[in-house]
């Protein structure tokens, strides 16, 4: 082989190296592209869950026997019957369970703080106005996660 066709030989190898390397970048650009695209529809859907989740949640505390429970309860569950009483604590159980849910999607980043603090204000109306809430919660604060049971008794201290 000649000193020509060597050089002919290297220059076509850098080339080839050079193209295999600009075809990883480009695949790996393009795959960033995708996981960020699937972030935003990830964040979307978790979203579209958690307002199909809250009118669920509404349209339940809207039923006439929960309703007419919870006017019951004004001051307190202690006149309610048993059944009556386990009724309206699966009902605020949910509730804290979606509450719960939100505050997860936000400490993990897919509920941003924009989106959150509309429901602190919730929080924060419902625990302090609402006598039957702040019984179920010192009677079950415990089956939810530290975090949640954190900023729930934080808004309860204000």
């Amino acid at each position: 082989m000649t000193a020509e066709n060597e050089m002919s030989q290297n220059r076509a190898n850098n080339y080839t190296q050079l193209v295999s390397v600009a075809a990883v970048l480009i695949g790996l650009a393009f795959v960033a592209y995708e996981l960020k695209q699937n972030n935003s529809m990830m964040r979307a859907q978790i979203r579209n869950e958690l307002s199909a989740a809250s009118i669920e949640l509404n349209m339940m505390w809207q039923r006439p026997e929960l309703v007419s429970l919870y006017l019951k309860t004004s001051s307190s569950a202690d006149n309610l019957s048993a059944e009556e009483a386990r009724l309206l604590s699966l009902a605020i159980g949910a509730t804290f369970r979606m509450w719960e849910n939100m505050h997860y999607q936000n400490r993990i980043g897919t509920y941003d703080e924009s989106e959150i603090a509309a429901n602190r204000l919730i929080w924060s109306n419902s625990v302090k106005s609402i006598q039957v809430y702040r019984e179920y919660w010192s009677q079950s604060k415990q089956v939810f996660s530290e975090e949640f049971q954190n900023e729930i008794d934080t808004i309860i201290g204000e």
